[in-house]
């Protein structure tokens, strides 16, 4: 069984701090203050909860410990659910957005001083079974209190659930022949004579000497330095015969690294870093090493949770230690804008940062404080480089024509038709978060963002999100029933594709190809250049393969590390499509038998996603994406005939040293 009742960690800026929202971008993570008027002290208890399938029954006892009434209260949480308002007992739902939740109390009531009041609702659609799903950010507000003041959740025993834990292979040093490296390489063939390399590496100073800085700061006990190529005992030697990121590596007295290019002798250059940092003894031989696909991705959502951009670093050096190639950035959603579009400076002063009387309500926990950041242009641009440095492309996602309620906040006179009364309720419980594909204001918008995003991220790719858009949407707008009209479209999905194949000329003009989940799709608009991110199952990656567009396969049930790693209440992350441990994350193939020969040629490669709604920390990032992320790198990199699950995890054993010398709070092995 598991306690819960902890005060989580947030990124804010008190209320009262003096510091302008304008000119702040973002604030180091401190402990959320508990904001008291007078004595005063609130606590907040669950008396009772009984879960279903998928729904669940709380009660709760507020207690008002101090000598001061509370008059026409408010009591504001984040919880999993949506709430059935006519469920709820003992107090008024007055409203809920998303995770945010708003309770008052009845007929104007005053909670007097060491009163309790007891209430309680219906949430509908999840269950309330584990650590993540308990209310968090608990405050309250009333007409006599000059600020809302933080509530004491009282610890809660959750009930137990029974699980079978996935057991860890014992060491077993049979399985460490070859080498330690992950992902494991293509073909290796060593002797038994020792690698001995000295503590001082001599770095070949060739047109590709500036490698020699990036290889260096992985090497946990070596040193490098710049030598001519007589001296060297790193040398670089160029092979056209060599795919681009193809490598061959011969360790000996003298290691020569051949490859076609720069990302071939980087990830040449990896995998003898690693060799390095490996606590058991190399041998001499030599290694052929190529990916089994092209695209070798891993998505960060910093919008439900801002992630600062020393974390963002850290984690592309794990991304190209590990050889994955693409870091797809999620910068855009219902909760926060987190990119500076100079055309449109609201976004951020409006939308970046979330709280009480803020555009954006308190989400996810976030509590009453100003809480956020955002990425300058200049930020972006840092981070741009440091990843093109280390083979690494980035795809930004700007998120539409679902998943704008920050943009909508934002940008309102642009982007709203007051005559538009459809009623929509989305996946994540908005009302209000879909732009509008008739109105000339969203093509002003989208076409301003896309030119600036454009010129920010020079890799080929931009993704423009295209899920859930929820049903019920643009049905009762009649700009959207004129624009159906004038098109002659049937469906009023036909918008979306209207709207989507609109950025993707635009997209495509500016040199760039439009990425999209897979219900970029519906509307059946877009060219076949498009390129298809399948995550909600196997099945629609597949379809879509099979009709000749490029897939890139990322179903939640196998890749999505928000994922908790087993069902038990004390394990943190979300089950909405599974569990997911480590095994089945390594385990998990894209080649389905459905797939055609023509699918599986358009098969990119995989990608491997954490979502941050209930991480808020970077110490719980780290325990949701490692280890897990090491199996995603050899599922991505290594042919499904030379992996082997007892194998890898000798090798993660081995990485662990590392991962510590890195500062990675991995979950334990």
């Amino acid at each position: 069984m598991l306690v819960c009742g902890f005060q989580p960690h947030f990124i804010l800026v008190s209320v009262d701090s003096g510091i302008s929202l304008d000119t702040l971008k973002a604030v180091k993570p401190i402990k959320q203050p508990i904001i008291r008027e007078l004595a005063m002290a609130l606590t907040l208890t669950i008396t009772e909860l009984n879960n279903l399938d998928s729904a669940y029954n709380i009660c709760f006892e507020l207690y008002n410990d101090s000598e001061q009434p509370l008059h026409n209260w408010r009591l504001h949480l984040s919880l999993v659910g949506l709430i059935n308002a006519s469920s709820c007992h003992g107090a008024t739902f007055v409203r809920q957005d998303g995770s945010y939740l708003a309770l008052q109390s009845q007929t104007g009531a005053t909670l007097e001083a060491k009163q309790t009041l007891a209430f309680g609702f219906t949430g509908e659609k999840l269950a309330m079974k584990k650590v993540t799903d308990m209310p968090i950010g608990c405050y309250l507000s009333a007409d006599n209190i000059e600020q809302p003041i933080m509530l004491e959740l009282v610890p809660f025993t959750l009930p137990s659930i029974a699980v079978n834990p996935l057991l860890m292979p014992e060491r077993n040093n049979d399985y460490l022949s070859d080498v330690a490296i992950i992902p494991r390489p293509a073909d290796i063939n060593l002797n038994q004579t020792p690698l001995k390399l000295p503590q001082q590496l001599l770095f070949d100073d060739n047109d590709f000497g500036h490698l020699a800085t990036l290889f260096s700061a992985q090497l946990k006990q070596h040193d490098v330095s710049l030598a001519s190529a007589r001296s060297a005992n790193i040398r670089l030697q160029l092979d056209p015969s060599l795919p681009c990121e193809a490598y061959r590596l011969c360790l000996d007295d003298v290691v020569v690294i051949s490859a076609s290019g720069e990302q071939g002798f980087a990830y040449g250059l990896t995998s003898l870093a690693q060799c390095l940092n490996s606590s058991t003894a190399q041998r001499k031989g030599v290694i052929n090493d190529y990916p089994r696909f092209t695209y070798r991705g891993f998505m960060l959502d910093c919008v439900r949770h801002f992630r600062s951009v020393e974390k963002i670093k850290q984690l592309i050096d794990q991304l190209a230690y590990y050889k994955f190639n693409t870091l797809h950035w999620h910068l855009t959603d219902d909760e926060a804008w987190r990119l500076e579009i100079k055309a449109f400076p609201q976004l951020t002063k409006q939308t970046a940062f979330r709280g009480h009387d803020q555009a954006i309500e308190a989400q996810f926990g976030s509590g009453p404080a100003p809480y956020g950041g955002y990425y300058s242009q200049q930020d972006v641009k840092d981070v741009v480089s440091y990843a093109q440095q280390r083979q690494i492309t980035i795809i930004p996602e700007i998120d539409i024509p679902g998943h704008c309620r920050a943009a909508l906040k934002a940008l309102p006179e642009l982007l709203i038709e007051p005559a538009d009364t459809s009623n929509y309720l989305s996946v994540q419980f908005y009302h209000d978060n879909v732009l509008n594909p008739a109105l000339e204001g969203t093509y002003q918008f989208i076409d301003a963002v896309i030119q600036e995003v454009c010129a920010l991220f020079p890799g080929p790719y931009v993704h423009v999100g295209a899920d859930e858009v929820p049903k019920g949407v643009w049905q009762d707008s009649p700009a959207c029933q004129e624009k159906m009209q004038a098109q002659g479209y049937q469906d009023i999905r036909e918008l979306q594709g209207y709207l989507l194949r609109h950025v993707q000329d635009n997209l495509r003009q500016q040199g760039k190809t439009l990425l999209g989940w897979e219900e970029a799709l519906d509307g059946d608009k877009l060219a076949q250049d498009a390129i298809i991110c399948a995550w909600n199952g196997t099945q629609n990656g597949i379809s879509a393969a099979n009709k000749g567009y490029k897939v890139i396969m990322t179903p939640a049930h196998y890749t999505y590390l928000d994922m908790a790693y087993d069902n038990s209440e004390s394990e943190p992350g979300t089950t909405w499509a599974s569990a997911l441990n480590l095994q089945q994350c390594y385990e998990y193939d894209v080649f389905d038998a459905e797939l055609t020969a023509t699918g599986k040629d358009n098969i990119l490669g995989m990608q491997y996603a954490i979502w941050t709604e209930f991480i808020n920390t970077d110490k719980q990032l780290d325990y949701m994406v490692f280890p897990r992320l090491l199996a995603g790198a050899e599922n991505a990199w290594t042919g499904r005939s030379n992996k082997n699950w007892q194998g890898f995890v000798q090798r993660l054993y081995l990485q662990q040293d590392y991962l510590d010398w890195q500062g990675i709070q991995y979950r334990p092995l």
